[in-house]
């Protein structure tokens, strides 16, 4: 759907991701909708396990962009892509995280509704 890119924040100084949608997607009201929907999302929820959001809106071009915080690290996809079998441990305290995060969101009245390897994030530790 689109490209992540990495920044720095003019005003801070530090690292940023910008996740910017595909031109064409940034014409379809609905998608954009749900892409800043995403932000706000996050920006709501305030917890670890959540990555931080800066700013989000259009570029000059009409490109829908996100700016967030850069995390190190690897999604659980790639991971399990890496290492094929991940042991005990690891599974429980990475399924730990994510219903942490996910319990927060929910408390706040918002579904991820597209969680999968893919999307979940094995960051450094943080904060």
């Amino acid at each position: 759907m689109g490209a992540v890119y990495l920044a720095e924040h003019t005003m801070l100084g530090r690292p940023a991701a910008i996740k910017i949608l595909l031109p064409t997607l940034s014409q379809n009201r609905d998608i954009v909708g749900r892409f800043f929907n995403e932000a706000r999302a996050a920006t709501a929820i305030r917890h670890p396990g959540i990555v931080e959001i800066y700013d989000f809106g259009y570029l000059a071009d009409g490109a829908a962009y996100i700016a967030m915080e850069m995390l190190e690290g690897e999604s659980l996809y790639d991971r399990m892509a890496r290492v094929r079998i991940i042991d005990v441990e690891t599974t429980t305290r990475v399924i730990m995280h994510c219903a942490k995060g996910l319990s927060k969101a929910h408390a706040a009245g918002i579904v991820h509704r597209d969680l999968k390897p893919e999307n979940v994030f094995l960051a450094e530790t943080r904060r």
